[in-house]
């Protein structure tokens, strides 16, 4: 953001955030807290003497803070842009109407899970981490008292590895004679943003394929899994995901909202077409939210002219 910012070094810094967290920030606080509270952190430890940072090494004095590395404090906190709106253009847009003006609405399939979600099954992949599956959920619907959702289980990063790779494989839709089918379906999600998401693939002449980002006309994925991330349901050449926090805002409550994908470039490869769709949703060796993915409503129209 053109801010040039000169490093202060471990010791100074370590010190200034802790003073920073233990005397002006609490659980409450936010980004611009955090941005005054770091700057009055240096300014009362300017011209004091700070301890070696490091834990094998800590414990004597070894530096002493400046005028100067306050100005750096500030520069680095402003190069961030910390006080600057958060996540303004991640809140899901608003639905409009179904299809193009002179098109007409066909419904080719519609599930709101009210009914036992007939021809639905719920899967995963065995040689991974099998303590999470999608589940018939009534805590969180968005129409009805029913809903699918798979939890982002909380798990400790101490021990083992909780990568996992869960399928929510939906009835076959037919597609015969299809204009220009779109798949919509209700959901919102809080999972370990860039760690832990879910991804929506359709059965291509017998292979799962990606959705990908460009397919999406409604709210499409909201961001990427990080290259570290062990979930399996990604590449690093497709990387985006519904992952993290969508709705800010509203923290900790959910909200459903609309999301559309055009199946036209689908329709035309799939030979007897005939199509299932799967909400796949992968997680990496730990942490989590105990939030997970919420679905509900899903539908496949066609828009005829």
């Amino acid at each position: 953001n053109g801010i040039t910012v000169s490093g202060i070094g471990l010791n100074k810094a370590a010190a200034v955030q802790y003073r920073a967290l233990t005397r002006y920030l609490s659980v409450f606080s936010d980004f611009t807290d955090n941005y005054l509270a770091l700057q009055a952190a240096c300014r009362d430890l300017r011209n004091k003497w700070v301890q070696d940072a490091d834990p094998e090494t800590g414990g004597g004095r070894v530096e002493r803070v400046k005028k100067d590395d306050c100005t750096q404090v500030r520069n680095a906190a402003d190069a961030v842009q910390m006080t600057a709106p958060v996540c303004t253009d991640t809140a899901p847009a608003a639905a409009g109407p179904l299809c193009r003006d002179g098109e007409t609405v066909a419904r080719l399939f519609h599930d709101d899970h009210e009914s036992g979600s007939p021809g639905w099954t719920a899967s995963l992949n065995e040689n991974l981490y099998t303590g999470q599956q999608w589940q018939v959920v009534t805590d969180f619907a968005a129409s009805g008292t029913h809903a699918w959702r798979v939890d982002d289980e909380l798990t400790s990063c101490s021990s083992g590895d909780w990568t996992s790779d869960v399928y929510l494989v939906s009835p076959t839709v037919d597609l015969t004679g299809a204009n220009r089918p779109v798949l919509r379906f209700l959901h919102d999600f809080f999972t370990e943003g860039g760690y832990d998401g879910g991804t929506v693939e359709i059965d291509l002449n017998g292979s799962w394929t990606k959705l990908e980002q460009r397919d999406f006309t409604l709210n499409g994925y909201n961001g990427r899994m990080n290259l570290d991330s062990t979930a399996p349901n990604w590449t690093p050449t497709s990387r985006e995901v519904f992952t993290g926090y969508r709705t800010p805002g509203n923290f900790p409550e959910l909200t459903y909202a609309e999301s559309r994908v055009d199946l036209s470039s689908y329709a035309a490869q799939d030979t007897d077409k005939q199509v299932s769709f799967r909400f796949r949703f992968g997680t990496d060796f730990c942490n989590g939210t105990d939030i997970g993915w919420y679905l509900d409503d899903v539908e496949v129209y066609d828009c005829k002219l």
